[in-house]
C-alpha cells in the first residue's frame, strides 16, 4: 500500500514579498541583533531561514490533491492565511523587540502571543519569566506595537508597489494623548527622540508641564504646526491658567462667558 505524503506549505504557497521585506530589514539592523556582535562568515538571513524551515514542516491545508475531503478552495485558502498569520506575528514581534530595545532602559524583552497580547519577559536561569511591567514600560510597549504595525504597512506598500485595500494606512496620522504623562526624565527624552520616527505625521496632545524641558528640546525642531486648546469652564471660581510659548502668553483655562462648557482651538505660527 502506497503511503500518501501530504504536500508541505512551501510546495504550494509562500508569502515571498513579506519574507523579502523582513530579510531586507534584518540586513540593515545595526544594533540589538546577534549578527552585529561579529562579522559572521557565510551569514544567512534569519527571517528567510525561519520562513523556509516553518513552511517545510507544516502541511499545506489544501491536502494531497489541492483540497481535503469536504474542503473547498476558499476554505483551503483561508487556512493558508492562518498559517501566514503566524509568520506575520513573528515579523511583528521582531519589530516590537527592536523598537522597544531602542527606547527602554531595561533588559526586558516583549513577546507577542497568538491573541496579539504583549507581555514583557525576563531571562532568568535559562527560563523566560513574565515581568510585572510598570506604567511607563506599558506605555513604551504600546508605542512599540503601534510603530511596528505602521512600519510593516510601509514595507508592504513599498514591496508590493501598491496599497492595501482602502485609504493608504501608512499615511494615517498617529495621534498620541499625553504620551509623556507617567514617564521620568530619561524615558521622556527617549520617547521624544523616537516618537517622530514612528509615522509620517504625529499629533501629540500634551499639557504645558509635559511639553517642557527635554520633550520640547528634542521635538521643537520637528514641529510643523502648533495649537493651543483653551478650556472655558462654567464654574465662576475657576483659576485662570496660561502658557508662555516663544515669549507670547496663551490662555489654557478661564471662566466661561456664559453657562456653557466648551473648548476653543487656536493655531499658532510655525514654531510658536
Amino acid at each position: 500500500m502506497a503511503v500518501k505524503i501530504p504536500k508541505k506549505l512551501i510546495e504550494v504557497a509562500l508569502p515571498l514579498d513579506d519574507i523579502n521585506a523582513a530579510a531586507s530589514r534584518e540586513k540593515s539592523i545595526r544594533h540589538g541583533h546577534p549578527s552585529t556582535l561579529h562579522l559572521w562568515w557565510a551569514r544567512r538571513p534569519l527571517a528567510a531561514a525561519r520562513a523556509v524551515i516553518f513552511s517545510q514542516m507544516v502541511n499545506d491545508p489544501g491536502g494531497d490533491r489541492g483540497y481535503y475531503a469536504g474542503k473547498t478552495k476558499a476554505q483551503a485558502d483561508a487556512e493558508r492565511e492562518k498559517l501566514f498569520d503566524i509568520d506575520f506575528r513573528i515579523k511583528l514581534n521582531d519589530h516590537i523587540k527592536q523598537l522597544f530595545s531602542k527606547i527602554s532602559l531595561t533588559p526586558y524583552s516583549p513577546e507577542i502571543f497568538e491573541d496579539y497580547s504583549i507581555r514583557l519577559q525576563e531571562s532568568a536561569g535559562g527560563q523566560s519569566l513574565q515581568v510585572a511591567a510598570s506604567q511607563g514600560e506599558n506605555q513604551i510597549l504600546s508605542l512599540a506595537f503601534i510603530g511596528s504595525i505602521i512600519e510593516i504597512v510601509r514595507e508592504y506598500n513599498t514591496k508590493k508597489k501598491q496599497h492595501l485595500p482602502g485609504p493608504d494606512a501608512s499615511n494615517y496620522p498617529l495621534v498620541m494623548d499625553s504620551p509623556f504623562g507617567s514617564l521620568d526624565h530619561n524615558y521622556r527624552y527617549q520617547i521624544a527622540k523616537h516618537l517622530p520616527l514612528l509615522a509620517n505625521q504625529i499629533v501629540v496632545l500634551v499639557s504645558k508641564t509635559q511639553w517642557r524641558g527635554e520633550v520640547e528640546d528634542e521635538m521643537k525642531a520637528k514641529v510643523g504646526s502648533s495649537y493651543v486648546l483653551t478650556y472655558y469652564s462654567p464654574k465662576e471660581d475657576v483659576k485662570k491658567d496660561e502658557v508662555t510659548i516663544n515669549g507670547h502668553n496663551y490662555t489654557l483655562v478661564m471662566p466661561s462667558p456664559n453657562e456653557f462648557e466648551y473648548t476653543e482651538i487656536m493655531e499658532l505660527n510655525h514654531g510658536g
